[in-house]
């Protein structure tokens, strides 16, 4: 894995602390924002982790470490009956860009939330479900992160307006494409809070230029799984290629900084990039064989882009227990 420094969320491992949780991240191929739109989703989870780490002391390494500490302490004494949590000393630190459309916020909660759980005699498979109740109470965003990042590996799922999405299809990190992931941060924020808020809006006013899009957006999801079942490489590109366009050209979830990156990462390359995630900012991606990896980076590179932007990574399996095929359902084309 190659990665640069994430912008926030980032600590130093030493003597002084101590890794207790490593939780993957994970790209979406086709789908954004359709987890909370009842549609099917795409993802894969990538071995950019969160790493949770116990300080072991009263000192904290910013004010954010200790709030989402806190405010996930209280949630579980909230969601549980007669449980004792004492304040610890637990902290995230990110290897991926944060918050760059991967996952990280929920990363962040599923890890903590774990440890939490743990040590307060609780199962820390409940995590992924209070990760996602917290944050939904924040932002009415989907649960498709959650889901990918418990199962690892490449999943697909149906959304749903609550709650976490339904699991349609899976394939293990071992079991699935051995394809590498490059990463490029644009250095702009991921933010999809208007996004969700605009969405929602649209969906409850019966919106049919919304319905339409859901509808493209769901085919190309449904086409970019077939290609990975396929282990078709082009035809996953292909889809990634469509699904990006209809985020940029119907709801403009992209941003002109952001295209002329894309430009230039897809000139040097000749492959494909989609940003992941919709919030007008976060990582552009793309898939390529392993082999290729070299050969990806030195044409990046070349190209001008930032070399500390750029990140390699692979799949990922997922959390201890949910690395194995979740029960699958039939849905409708």
């Amino acid at each position: 894995m190659t990665s640069s420094g994430s912008k926030v969320f980032r600590v130093s491992l030493s003597e002084e602390n101590y890794m207790t949780s490593v939780v993957a991240t994970r790209v979406c191929l086709a789908g954004d924002a359709l987890d909370y739109l009842g549609g099917r989703t795409v993802c894969a989870a990538v071995d950019l982790p969160t790493i949770v780490v116990d300080t072991g002391r009263g000192v904290w390494f910013s004010p954010a470490h200790e709030a989402l500490t806190r405010d996930l302490e209280q949630f579980v004494r909230d969601s549980y009956a007669d449980v004792t949590i004492e304040p610890t000393t637990l902290a995230a630190t990110c290897t991926a860009p944060s918050p760059g459309g991967l996952g990280t916020s929920s990363s962040i909660c599923i890890g903590l939330l774990r440890e939490i759980l743990r040590r307060c005699g609780e199962d820390p498979a409940d995590a992924v479900r209070l990760a996602y109740d917290f944050e939904f109470q924040r932002t009415h965003g989907g649960g498709v992160d959650h889901v990918s990042i418990a199962h690892g590996g490449w999943l697909f799922t149906l959304g749903c307006d609550s709650g976490l999405p339904t699991t349609i299809d899976f394939r293990g990190a071992a079991d699935g494409p051995q394809w590498s992931v490059t990463l490029i941060d644009t250095g702009l924020s991921k933010d999809c809070g208007d996004a969700i808020g605009r969405f929602r809006q649209l969906q409850r006013n019966h919106c049919a230029e919304l319905a339409s899009y859901i509808r493209d957006l769901d085919a190309t999801s449904a086409q970019v799984w077939e290609a990975v079942l396929e282990h078709d490489l082009k035809g996953v590109l292909a889809g990634m290629d469509d699904a990006h366009a209809l985020m940029r050209d119907r709801y403009e979830l992209s941003d002109p900084r952001i295209e002329r990156l894309r430009d230039a990462a897809m000139s040097a390359t000749g492959g494909v990039f989609k940003l992941t995630g919709s919030g007008n900012g976060g990582c552009l991606f793309t898939l390529h064989r392993s082999d290729e990896q070299s050969t990806m980076r030195t044409a990046l590179i070349k190209a001008g882009i930032e070399p500390m932007s750029v990140y390699h990574c692979r799949v990922a399996e997922g959390l201890d227990g949910d690395s194995a095929a979740p029960p699958a359902v039939k849905v409708q084309s």
